[in-house]
């Protein structure tokens, strides 16, 4: 049984068109990404409430960044620790200031 999924890619178009959102979102890989998993998922997918989207899943989204955000600093604070003497002598050394 073949689809005809004209009527779908129109919708989806339409959604880009009514919200003034930028054509290039087609090209986004994360974008690309959420379209399949929908798709894989099927019938039955509830759509997220309004305030869920605003205050619970954005919650969610910034909570995940600043523990990323705490990994990252940390990872790069321990790579300043244990470089700390070739630092030490690259910002001190001579042959690093040109004036």
């Amino acid at each position: 049984m073949v689809k005809d999924s004209e009527p779908i890619v129109h919708s989806i178009c339409k959604i880009l068109y009514g919200h003034a959102l930028p054509f290039n979102l087609i090209k986004s890989p994360l974008f690309v990404s959420k379209m399949k998993m929908v798709g894989e998922y099927g019938r039955g997918l509830k759509l997220p409430s309004y305030r869920e989207a605003r205050v619970v899943f954005l919650k969610k989204g910034v909570d995940n960044v600043k523990v990323t955000r705490f990994a990252t600093s940390f990872l790069t604070l321990k790579s300043f620790e244990h470089n700390k003497i070739l630092l030490q002598a690259m910002f001190a050394s001579q042959e690093s200031f040109f004036f």
